[in-house]
């Protein structure tokens, strides 16, 4: 009914032959009205945009009956993830319909690991019910959560089959609380022992720069007192060069220790 309704605005004015005259113009009148106009509008940039995993494959057809066809073929209820995969991927090439609807997923997965991976360390850790078998989350609670829960009644990227899921019981509730508190204490604990760790790292740089601090004053007075060292021998070969030449140069000007000035005036 809406396609053709379609169909008859877009051949406006003219008038199909299936319509009465009195209701043609009525709808003539409000399909070229302003209210209509922004509403129409606004539709379409809701449908163009890429806001939200609201974007299917499923064309008209509800997510109920995607779902219950899907059941039918295989003889069991589907995943979400098969769910999600058959009404979010392009037939022509298993691309994803938009980049939200990628998203959704992805965080759907990472949810899903971290909260397995916290159920397996809850059972080792022994900190599960001992006398009976430990509450495990289903991938449609999982979703749930992954998606920010269940509002109005609907839940992100199922579409009308949100309707149908329950909402999250008590004892996953407690069970998620508690993943969080494990989460979180092994976080704590990862910190604590970084935190050792860089102590202990400053610690050991401290006793490094004081004995480095050391070795360099040890070089530099050896250093300094080798210079005073040659300094000093420096000097005095330079003493005792100058003594020797200060006598060579008696002995050769006046071998016979003559008096050079009474010996002319006698030449004379």
């Amino acid at each position: 009914m809406t396609q053709l309704f379609q169909d008859v605005r877009k051949k406006l004015p003219l008038k199909p032959h299936w319509m009465g005259d009195a209701v043609f113009k009525e709808m003539k009148v409000y399909w070229e009205s302003n209210e209509f106009k922004t509403k129409s509008k606004q539709n379409k940039d809701n449908r163009d945009s890429n806001a939200g995993a609201s974007l299917y494959t499923g064309g008209c057809v509800p997510h109920q009956l995607i779902f219950k066809r899907m059941k039918e073929a295989t003889g069991k209820d589907p995943s979400v993830s098969e769910f999600y995969f058959r009404t979010h991927l392009k037939k022509s090439d298993e691309s994803w319909v938009n980049e939200k609807a990628e998203a959704t997923y992805n965080e759907f997965e990472r949810k899903k690991q971290e909260i397995l991976a916290a159920q397996s360390a809850l059972a080792v850790d022994g900190e599960t019910n001992s006398t009976s078998e430990p509450t495990q989350l289903s991938e449609m609670d999982i979703w749930v959560q992954s998606v920010g829960g269940k509002k109005k009644e609907r839940v992100k990227g199922l579409g009308s089959l949100g309707r149908s899921v329950k909402a999250t019981n008590s004892s996953t509730s407690t069970l998620t609380k508690e993943i969080d508190e494990m989460i979180k204490s092994q976080v704590d604990a990862s910190n604590a022992h970084l935190y050792a760790q860089l102590q202990n790292e400053q610690k050991k740089n401290k006793r490094m720069r004081k004995e480095l601090h050391l070795l360099m004053n040890h070089v530099y007075n050896k250093s300094f007192s080798n210079d005073q060292r040659l300094c000093q021998e420096d000097y005095q070969a330079y003493e005792d060069e100058s003594d020797d030449d200060s006598d060579d140069v008696n002995g050769s000007d006046n071998p016979d220790n003559v008096n050079e000035s009474d010996s002319d005036f006698d030449g004379w």
